[in-house]
């Protein structure tokens, strides 16, 4: 059964790290632009990748509860990504990303952010960044997340008033 008010709590904690992975990329200027802070976008770029995937998979978690679907022990994003119930959901968020590869080669890569930027430094290697990516994603989940969580709040209404 779908627990609306963990999925509050789960968006609720994807939006703070939302705003944490803003605050590590910088300032948006008027153009859309990020006017990163301090000059450098490498001052900041672990905790920028850490945060934005956290957020994605707290996202994802958030529309899963709603459904009442259990999700295990991984962090991977494709895995909850696959595990979304409705092809509208996947629609969604599929976006064309601005490296000219699919959306899902991407995802694919950026799967694993979170574990793989929290500890780089134990396994020294080429990580792929590209922030953009993420960002997009992150804020496309948080859109989606929102309103699945308001329509099955609402569905959960109606079914109890339908048995007053």
């Amino acid at each position: 059964m779908a627990d609306i008010s963990k999925a509050k709590y789960f968006y609720d904690q994807g939006l703070r790290f939302l705003r944490c992975t803003e605050r590590c990329m910088g300032v948006e200027n008027d153009d859309g632009s990020i006017e990163i802070i301090g000059g450098e976008y490498r001052t900041l770029s672990s905790p920028t990748m850490v945060n934005s995937a956290l957020s994605c998979e707290l996202f994802l978690k958030a529309i899963l509860i709603a459904h009442g679907i259990e999700y295990g022990h991984t962090h991977e994003l494709k895995d909850f990504f696959e595990m979304l119930p409705k092809r509208e959901y996947k629609n969604f968020l599929i976006f064309e990303p601005s490296d000219g590869t699919s959306f899902y080669n991407n995802l694919i890569k950026h799967s694993n952010d979170y574990v793989e930027w929290r500890y780089y430094m134990e396994k020294p290697a080429e990580y792929h960044m590209d922030p953009s990516f993420t960002d997009i994603l992150m804020h496309n989940l948080g859109t989606l997340a929102k309103r699945v969580i308001s329509i099955r709040e609402f569905e959960q209404l109606e079914q109890l008033e339908g048995m007053v």
